[in-house]
């Protein structure tokens, strides 16, 4: 806006006229236009208007920087989602998503078939501790059995004994009294 269009010019030419309270100083004389509603945060700087009224002469801080939800939620949504992914173009491809998951699941396949192969593995050491012990126990038992032939040898020693002792006794009957003493006492052996 030019000098020519000022409220003072428009005044004093007698062209039209606006309150003094909505007229804007920026600063410089291009930039000076008229605000609708109330004028915005002012300075105590004041300069005289067309009737010679003081105006507040206004400095507009910087705008505020917009907030997320300003772009609206499905570019925030988006945002947010590309951020936590390595790429925006990897993320949005449901090819990407879809390889995501099946690798998921696969992991967790590979977890548990790692899990049940570690119990196989811990079952199969306590069996063979187990058939070990056993194979040891029956081992010292048959260590402890004796043999056939020592069995056969303690049946003629007892069939040896028997012989002896009924010869014995028949010498024991040859003797007068001897009858009458056997009753008296077991025979040995018995």
């Amino acid at each position: 806006m030019s000098a020519a269009n000022t409220p003072a010019s428009n005044g004093a030419s007698g062209g039209y006229s606006w309150p003094v309270e909505d007229y804007v100083d920026y600063g410089d004389s291009d930039l000076d236009e008229v605000v609708p509603g109330p004028p915005p945060a002012t300075t105590t700087t004041r300069r005289a208007g067309p009737s010679g009224h003081t105006a507040p002469s206004a400095s507009p801080a910087c705008p505020p920087p917009p907030a997320p939800s300003a772009f609206g939620p499905p570019i925030a949504a988006a945002a947010a989602h590309a951020a936590s992914g390595p790429s925006f173009g990897a993320r949005a491809n449901p090819g990407y998503l879809l390889a995501l998951e099946r690798e998921r699941d696969l992991r967790g396949d590979l977890a548990a078939a790692q899990a049940a192969l570690a119990r196989d593995r811990e079952a199969l050491r306590v069996a063979q501790t187990t058939i070990q012990r056993l194979c040891w126990q029956q081992q010292q038992q048959q260590q402890r059995r004796e043999p056939p032939w020592r069995q056969d040898q303690i049946a003629g020693l007892r069939e040896e004994n028997a012989r002896l002792r009924d010869q014995l006794r028949a010498l024991s009957d040859q003797q007068p009294g001897a009858r009458a003493e056997r009753r008296r006492t077991p025979e040995p052996y018995e």
